[in-house]
């Protein structure tokens, strides 16, 4: 029998272990940071935050207690922006605090990749027509629902 284990129990080992220099590595969940990183497949190298920056992979808590890890994607007085790779929507206002690592690397098939490595610079570097592409066809779903429920609605579809 396995026993199911909360990250909430592990985030004061994670604190200690990247405050303290060392890397911890962990399994990624969910479909957020698509094709990045797969659900359950591919895990994250995560160290000490140090001086955040823009397209920084980092490990979070929101206010609710969920763990995140998402991209950010900007800055402002209000804290960090925050967007998963496979994502459209912004989340704002993350502070420092919350921030509890960064990815330093992620594996993938069993290899390490570093986020200093080519190839991720140049995946980093095509996120922005990637979210934009996103968001088009995301508007163009919208507009198309909307025009099928004013059709519906008038017996027209």
């Amino acid at each position: 029998m396995s026993e199911k284990f909360k990250l909430c129990d592990f985030e004061p080992i994670i604190r200690e272990v990247v405050q303290s220099g060392g890397e911890f590595v962990m399994k990624t969940h969910g479909t957020s940071m698509l094709p990045l990183l797969s659900d359950g497949g591919d895990g994250v190298v995560l160290v000490n935050k140090g001086d955040l920056k823009v397209n920084d992979v980092v490990f979070y808590k929101r206010e609710s207690g969920q763990y995140v890890l998402h991209r950010i994607v900007g800055k402002r007085a209000d804290g960090f922006v925050m967007r998963g790779d496979n994502q459209i929507v912004n989340e704002y206002g993350v502070k420092n605090d919350n921030i509890i690592a960064v990815m330093s690397a992620y594996v993938k098939n069993g290899k390490r990749i570093d986020v200093n490595d080519a190839d991720y610079k140049k995946y980093v570097s095509r996120l922005g027509g990637m979210y934009r592409k996103r968001r088009s066809a995301a508007r163009i779903l919208k507009i198309k629902r909307k025009l099928n429920s004013l059709l519906k609605r008038e017996g027209r579809a």
